[in-house]
């Protein structure tokens, strides 16, 4: 029996990943590169306990440790810390547990019955379109196909039975936002039915800059305010889209959102106000200013 609880994790590439300034600056310095491939592994090491590393003690120094953990020079990875905290992208407050902010906000991840229906549409793919998959993998010329018995098809019809249960789930959508536009096209005076229809919301897949963004303003929010309400999806799609909003329309690129945001959380006055994406569309202008008020826009990260 396969094991659905079983999730996969990815870490994302920002496309403005190397334009950003403090990785400019990092890769200037002697030896950025191998610095840059080792804030990377951090990320990777980090994504999977919410953004957090935590020093055990099992070497002298937290940079021991975790180039342990890394397989990279104890010398190198003490580099790195000190400049990833000095701009923001590493934070501690005891020196025992270290928070990497961009490891929850580039992490992407599936269940496993996800993962084997995409895997069964890929495979589908290929059999309906041989020719394309032969000029993909050429080498498959030279390969025994192997027949699958017994589990291995049991396993299959599975696959096709999850696929066809999420086909059926996405139909129904469509069948209800279909009923939505009847509807409303029926009760406008003498409106023309073919000119009326309702445009289905817009629904962010999980690794979406913004409904990460989104996410980690709910786990912040948890954070800070335990006692309230969980956000859930909806919850996480509505923030998603004035977020969304901020980077699309207001012009701001993704670092500068990440920053603002983690500063609106960290800060003991606006995290008790900033709970939502649309407040924090709404305050974005204000929460800039008062940023860069305690510095050069990364600081208050570091408080």
């Amino acid at each position: 029996m396969p094991d659905n609880s079983k999730r996969y994790y990815w870490l994302k590439l920002q496309e403005d990943f190397f334009k950003s300034k403090r990785i400019k600056k990092l890769r200037k310095i002697a030896g950025g590169d191998t610095y840059t491939i080792i804030y990377l592994k951090m990320q990777l090491l980090a994504m999977k306990s919410g953004g957090m590393l935590e020093y055990t003690g099992l070497e002298p120094t937290f940079a021991d440790e975790l180039a342990l953990d890394l397989d990279e020079e104890p010398e190198n990875v003490k580099v790195t810390i000190g400049f990833l905290l000095s701009c923001g992208l590493l934070e501690t407050n005891d020196d025992k547990e270290y928070y990497v902010p961009y490891a929850v906000l580039n992490t992407g991840s599936e269940c496993a019955s996800a993962k084997r229906v995409r895997e069964h549409r890929e495979r589908k793919s290929l059999q309906e379109f041989p020719e394309e998959a032969s000029k993909a993998l050429p080498c498959n010329a030279d390969v025994t196909p192997m027949k699958r018995s017994g589990n291995g098809e049991k396993e299959i019809e599975k696959e096709i039975e999850i696929e066809i249960e999420i086909e059926g789930e996405i139909e129904g959508e469509k069948r209800n936002i279909n009923k939505c536009s009847l509807s409303e096209t029926s009760l406008s005076d003498g409106a023309d039915s073919s000119e009326k229809s309702v445009r289905p919301p817009k629904i962010y897949p999980h690794d979406h800059d913004a409904y990460q963004a989104a996410r980690f303003l709910g786990e912040w929010v948890v954070k800070n305010h335990p006692y309230l309400k969980i956000p859930d999806e909806d919850d996480l799609q509505r923030w998603a889209k004035d977020i969304d909003k901020i980077h699309r329309l207001d012009k701001r690129d993704w670092d500068e959102v990440s920053d603002v945001l983690l500063f609106s959380q960290k800060d003991p006055f606006w995290c008790k106000n900033i709970r939502s994406g649309v407040k924090f569309r709404e305050k974005y202008d204000t929460l800039l200013v008062r940023m860069h008020e305690r510095g050069d826009g990364t600081s208050a990260r570091r408080k």
